[in-house]
């Protein structure tokens, strides 16, 4: 058997081989660990000062989870207090409005009633964006003012368009009336409402006006156009004219050929000369229905609180009751002129100033 003899440069070579295999041994197991010292072994001063300073990381580490998780519960414990004084808020609420005989349950809850075709609105802008837009359905939710409409106007319905209040929708307490309204001033000659399509109707509202206007007709509501109908039902209508204009105006005034249905309770308050309740132009025709409540009243000067002209009819219908109140000078509770019809089917409950002009009438004969 042979020796086998290594020169010098060989050993060499060899030394350096198994050199560079540790290395290669040493760079794997750094890379597959991702550290550079992994044992005692390797660097033991390194090695328990990196151990220390991950002990420390690992403390520092568990610390943070806590703190996020202390932030996290602080979180949301400010949310349920937020989210219980928003409750607590609702209840009172829902208490005071209790207490004084009144609920009217969220703008969401309206919207659900009204659908995709109608709108609960709680503005000017929203309200005359509604109407021009032909929403079938329009809740006005809260009070709203139009402002001074003596450029803008006022609104102007479109066909079967509704206009009406939350109580339209269900009885939310006898205060709950005052809820829904709309206001409008104005220094022309401009109506508060515009019916000329048929199909309209304004139901358990309140509408205020003031106009200071002192040459030209304007009215609350105007229903004009051949063969229009509206409705109206429980609506509260206040309005203060001019005492220097003595063109007429009324809370509602119907032209020639125009219907109105009057139903529940409709109440009138004007102020103004020739401030008129309600007023029938020739041809029109209104009816009062059965079991309505109507109370109107007049304190200006020439203020009619019925004003009937050529060939208009009223109907007062069976259980209907109507109380009249005119205040100022020369008012009359209903003005009819020859031709107009009045047509009677229950007893007027109060009238005073009744029998001033063309026809009369004494609460004995009605």
């Amino acid at each position: 058997m042979s020796e086998i003899s290594l020169t010098a440069s060989m050993r060499s070579n060899l030394l350096s081989l198994q050199q560079i295999s540790k290395l290669q041994d040493s760079t794997q197991l750094r890379l597959s660990t991702g550290l550079k010292v992994n044992s005692a072994i390797d660097n033991p001063s390194s090695y328990y000062t990196a151990s220390s300073l991950n002990n420390r990381a690992d403390d520092l580490s568990a610390l943070l989870d806590s703190m996020g998780q202390s932030v996290q519960t602080i979180k949301a414990a400010t949310e349920g207090i937020e989210k219980a004084e928003d409750l607590l808020s609702q209840m009172k609420a829902i208490a005071e409005q209790v207490n004084t005989g009144v609920y009217v349950p969220e703008k969401s809850y309206f919207e659900k009633l009204v659908g995709a075709n109608g709108a609960v609105v709680t503005n000017a802008k929203e309200l005359r964006a509604a109407v021009n837009s032909g929403k079938e359905e329009i809740c006005v939710y809260g009070k709203i003012n139009l402002g001074d409409i003596s450029t803008t106007g006022g609104l102007s319905l479109q066909e079967n368009q509704k206009l009406v209040g939350v109580n339209y929708y269900g009885n939310f307490g006898t205060e709950g009336e005052e809820f829904s309204s709309i206001s409008a001033t104005s220094s022309a000659a401009k109506n508060l409402i515009d019916i000329t399509k048929t199909g309209c109707l304004v139901s358990d509202l309140n509408l205020n006006y003031k106009n200071t206007n002192e040459t030209g007709s304007c009215h609350v509501i105007s229903i004009t156009g051949t063969d229009v109908v509206a409705d109206v039902q429980n609506v509260c209508i206040k309005a203060e004219f001019s005492n220097n204009n003595n063109s007429g105006k009324a809370g509602i005034y119907m032209s020639s050929k125009t219907t109105l249905n009057i139903s529940e309770r409709f109440n009138i308050d004007m102020s103004g000369t020739y401030a008129f309740g309600l007023a029938l132009g020739a041809t029109a025709n209104a009816t009062i229905a059965s079991q309505a409540l109507v109370n109107i009243k007049t304190s200006g000067q020439n203020g009619n609180a019925i004003d009937m002209n050529n060939q208009s009819n009223l109907t007062i219908a069976s259980e209907a009751k109507v109380n009249i109140e005119t205040l100022g000078e020369d008012g009359n509770g209903i003005n009819l002129d020859n031709s107009s019809n009045l047509r009677l089917e229950s007893k007027v409950a109060n009238c005073n100033n009744w029998e001033k002009r063309y026809r009369y009438f004494s609460l004995s004969q009605l």
